[in-house]
């Protein structure tokens, strides 16, 4: 049984990942199949900016932050905090706003249902939530057959106990949307039954993704003691 399921998701990275053959997903991928996300610090919101146009909310973690605040629709028109400031698709897609301080308020500006509202929202940590697989679909899509077209994933160690499946990869890519290229590494469990995938916790070295795409990180200021 090991075996049979290392064998699973070694297809479905080949298949999915490298191949792009997305006509074959739930080859690997059960309907029910959720991914869990690892704890953070920030609003606790998905936007999707799939339009070219907007930055849409999409999903709102549950016991978030942004609970009860944002609803699905909203379209973020700008963001600040005591720092900084974005504003317009260009620099609310790209910056990082959502992310930082824990404690910090960041004002949104949104367009809901025709009339311009203002949030404020503090950043919070954000434990334990999940997403189900249908919600991640069209966001995953886009990235490999637009934004990142020749991502290659390497699977460099894999092992299997159970139905439980771990896998450590390196992936390689260049972003359509920076032309630059990246190196970076991720770590994944995997459960499997009846031949899918119905489970998947995850870490990603987004930092050394994002910092090889360009993005700049700056030392911040030091809080009195």
């Amino acid at each position: 049984m090991d075996n049979k399921n290392i064998q699973i998701v070694r297809e479905c990275i080949e298949q999915i990942n490298n191949a792009k053959n997305f006509d074959k997903i739930y080859d690997y991928y059960s309907e029910e199949c959720v991914f869990y996300n690892p704890p953070y610090v920030g609003l606790g919101f998905f936007p999707d900016d799939s339009s070219g146009e907007r930055l849409e909310v999409k999903t709102v973690v549950p016991n978030s932050p942004a609970t009860d605040v944002l609803q699905q629709g909203d379209v973020v028109l700008r963001a600040s905090d005591d720092n900084e400031s974005w504003e317009g698709y260009d620099q609310l897609r790209t910056g990082l706003w959502g992310q930082g301080k824990l404690g910090i308020e960041v004002t949104l500006t949104l367009l809901r249902s025709g009339e311009t509202i203002e949030a404020i929202i503090k950043r919070g940590r954000i434990d334990g939530f999940y997403l189900p697989f249908a919600t991640l679909q069209d966001v995953w899509r886009k990235f490999l057959l637009e934004e990142m077209p020749d991502l290659k994933t390497e699977i460099i160690q894999i092992m299997a106990s159970g139905d439980l499946v771990a896998f450590y990869a390196a992936n390689t890519g260049t972003s359509t949307i920076y032309n630059q290229s990246a190196v970076w590494t991720e770590c994944n469990i995997l459960r499997i039954k009846d031949g899918q995938i119905v489970e998947w916790w995850g870490v990603e070295n987004t930092l050394s993704q994002w910092r090889q795409m360009g993005f700049q990180i700056r030392e911040p200021q030091k809080e009195p003691a």
